[in-house]
């Protein structure tokens, strides 16, 4: 078997763990030889397999594993003995923990958080500040506040999430006026 990647000496502490940046050793999906990913605590984090890849700042803490074609962006952490797979992606400032799995096609961004037993599959979206603690969501769409920059900074840190559930032909009109058709 050839390796796909391999850690590199950059470490950071990521919640009381000591992570390793991961450096391509050769071509795959949309990643280069010598291109720099994300952080991992271990190689049990992320499979030498496929093209599952953890880019920018993203980090795998824990047990949590990568597979299959999944990919986890931007400043994502998956911790526990959370499972991200098939062709999900997960990017922002989203945690995924506990025992959840995010599979197939599901996307979970922004500053989302899937935690406990959660199964998260199909063409799901959990975005924005959704919340979700062992549930189930398959196909479906599920947010939190969707607010201009300058209401959420009027709030403030402590705003507390809100969850919505949509479906694909789903009409919202926020409190803010702003409307969004899905």
């Amino acid at each position: 078997m050839q390796y796909k990647y391999k850690l590199t000496n950059e470490t950071k502490k990521v919640q009381g763990e000591t992570v390793y940046r991961i450096q391509a050793l050769r071509d795959f999906a949309d990643v280069k030889t010598g291109q720099l990913g994300g952080f991992i605590a271990s190689e049990n984090n992320l499979s030498q397999f496929c093209s599952a890849w953890v880019y920018d700042s993203a980090c795998i803490i824990n047990n949590g594993w990568v597979e299959e074609d999944a990919k986890v962006k931007g400043k994502a952490v998956v911790k526990g003995e959370a499972r991200i797979s098939g062709h999900a992606k997960v990017s922002g400032n989203a945690t995924i923990s506990g025992d959840s799995w995010i599979e197939e096609n599901a996307r979970v961004t922004g500053w989302a958080s899937v935690r406990g037993k959660s199964h998260i599959c199909g063409n799901a979206c959990v975005c924005h500040r959704a919340r979700i603690r062992d549930g189930f969501v398959m196909d479906g769409v599920l947010t939190g506040p969707i607010l201009s920059p300058s209401k959420l900074k009027e709030m403030g840190p402590e705003l507390e999430p809100q969850c919505l559930s949509l479906s694909s032909d789903s009409f919202l009109q926020q409190e803010n006026d702003v409307e969004f058709e899905l």
